[in-house]
């Protein structure tokens, strides 16, 4: 498939949202953590690796900016 044809099933197929939506959408993303055992474990594997003293990464996203070298904002900026 090539990209006009993936831009053109985007516009058939996604569903105006509200901007309310849109921002909760956001934060469930930017707040998600690990939710059961086995991915708490594969999270401070990964952190571990990388900056174990780094106990302010709490989220999927700020390890990603941790792995990326961004600033991590801890708790998604709060």
């Amino acid at each position: 498939m090539g990209d006009a044809q993936l831009a053109d099933r985007v516009k058939q197929n996604a569903h105006k949202r509200s901007p309310e939506e849109i921002h909760q959408w956001n934060e469930a993303f930017l707040g998600r953590q690990p939710d059961n055992p086995e991915s708490l474990q594969y999270f401070l594997s990964l952190r571990n690796k990388i900056a174990p003293e780094r106990e302010d990464v709490k989220t999927w996203v700020d390890l990603l900016d941790l792995e990326e070298g961004r600033p991590v904002a801890g708790s998604h900026g709060k």
